[in-house]
């Protein structure tokens, strides 16, 4: 239903059927920043996976310290999703609840009844001075650890963490057939552009808007058996304490903290410049999830029942049909076995010319170790003994055999 509801209590199944990842829960982390607030334009960034150590013994398990862990029974509903981010997202430095009296927005605030144009907007942005930005002193925030305190299933798990980028995550499911190798492109990425628009327009009104001012939240989803998304709750948090201190993740980190540091200098110092951008394009790995600017040339208007009007997860059974029709795990065999084979051969090329069978398993030796070793990382397979060994007869068999042919 679209009719409007009291925002005051949420109630929310909790989800016991939880996809597996490695056999073993995980939840997904993505960021929804604000990058200016006149004009408006928010965007959406992939962030990463938390696997915990416990492992599942296929059982239900039943949280202790389900504060983080409750999501709806269906995925998102248009309603619901306005109430919880209303109490959510509400309370940081932009988006603040207004005052009794009513607060309004800053006097150098842009109306919302203003076209933008390319004139507007260089004399807007000449005001601008992005002097609040600065990551090194936003306040602080904690992430909240998502496990269990305690967990009655029937013996007891060792609670912890592990990392996952979504390519690691994505690789790791298709090799197993379980989505296609498009999954988070065609189908999560998708959706999470429009939960972040709806997110920002069902607090929207509630906005103050403050020179150079920006604010980044992360969003937290996890997904069923069925494949339904859930969202589970959002919070802002500092930059610098979006991404853990892993290995894992260090490089992407490093990316993100630039990537968003540009685009909101940019945007904060030239709006004219993100004039031509539209809903879905790219800044580094950031997508636009809305644009004010957008709103107006457009004359948009943001319909939540429009956008959530029919289910918009795909089907199991056709997920995995497209898992199927992809055949990822075959594919990335082959083209693994291929790679090798193709540097071993350029190398054999030169290799079988030498005078003596010695001379040619000398010069072919560590080729083939290099590349088998790069083989096995990649398929994650066991090391065979003898693998060498028995490939070099087979190459130097094949050229006396072509020598006798010949």
């Amino acid at each position: 239903s679209c009719q409007p509801r009291a925002p005051d209590y949420i109630v929310q199944k909790y989800v016991d059927n939880r996809i597996l990842f490695a056999n073993k829960w995980w939840d997904m982390k993505v960021f929804m920043l604000v990058a200016n607030t006149s004009p408006y334009f928010v965007l959406y960034h992939r962030g990463y996976l938390r696997t915990s150590k416990m492992h599942s013994s296929g059982s239900s398990a039943k949280h202790t310290n389900t504060g983080s862990d409750l999501s709806s029974d269906s995925g998102l509903d248009s309603q619901d999703l306005l109430a919880i981010a209303q109490s959510e997202l509400l309370g940081s430095s932009v988006l603040e609840h207004p005052s009794e009296s009513g607060s309004k927005a800053t006097e150098d605030a842009v109306d919302a009844e203003q076209v933008f144009d390319e004139d507007t907007l260089n004399e807007n942005s000449k005001k601008q001075t992005l002097n609040v930005f600065n990551m090194e002193e936003a306040e602080e925030a904690t992430l909240e650890k998502w496990e269990p305190e305690e967990v009655h299933s029937g013996a007891v798990w060792e609670l912890g963490e592990n990392f996952w980028t979504f390519d690691d995550f994505q690789d790791k499911m298709a090799k197993e057939n379980v989505i296609g190798s498009r999954y988070v492109d065609s189908v999560f990425d998708t959706y999470m552009k429009k939960v972040v628009n709806m997110l920002f327009h069902s607090v929207r009104d509630n906005l103050n808007r403050t020179e150079g001012a920006y604010e980044l939240f992360q969003l937290n989803f996890i997904i069923d058996q069925k494949f339904v998304i859930h969202y589970l709750g959002s919070r802002s948090i500092d930059p610098e304490e979006a991404f853990p201190n892993v290995d894992e993740l260090k490089e992407f980190k490093a990316t993100f903290l630039e990537t968003l540091a540009g685009v909101t200098l940019e945007h904060q110092d030239t709006p004219a410049a993100f004039l031509r951008m539209r809903y879905g394009d790219s800044y580094g790995q950031w997508r636009v999830a809305f644009s004010e600017m957008e709103e107006h040339q457009l004359d948009l208007k943001f319909d939540p029942c429009s956008t959530f009007r029919r289910n918009l997860m795909v089907h199991k059974g056709s997920i995995f049909k497209n898992a199927w029709l992809h055949n990822y795990a075959e594919k990335r065999h082959a083209a693994n076995k291929r790679e090798m084979n193709k540097y071993i051969n350029n190398k054999w090329a030169t290799c079988k010319h030498r005078p003596t069978k010695e001379m040619m398993s000398s010069c072919i030796r560590n080729t083939i170790s290099y590349r088998y070793k790069i083989y096995i990382a990649k398929e994650g397979i066991e090391y065979q003994d003898g693998y060498v060994e028995n490939r070099i007869r087979d190459l130097i068999a094949r050229k006396e055999s072509e020598a006798k042919g010949g």
